[in-house]
């Protein structure tokens, strides 16, 4: 698969975020943080705002 980044975006203090896709579709979510394994979720975004919850796990050494 191949892709390119359309948007970034920081965690708000309640742990929330928007991001804008630029179309209807399927994308593709990927998350991060320090100290956490990173995450990568399929989202379909459609025409009404999408709620995706994310829950990061702690990374081992």
């Amino acid at each position: 698969m191949e892709g390119r980044v359309l948007s970034r975006s920081d965690v708000r203090p309640d742990g929330s975020c928007t991001l804008d896709a630029p179309a209807t579709g399927q994308y593709v979510l990927i998350t991060s943080a320090d100290g956490y394994q990173s995450q990568t979720s399929e989202i379909s975004v459609v025409e009404e705002p999408v709620v995706h919850d994310v829950v990061l796990t702690v990374a081992t050494a």
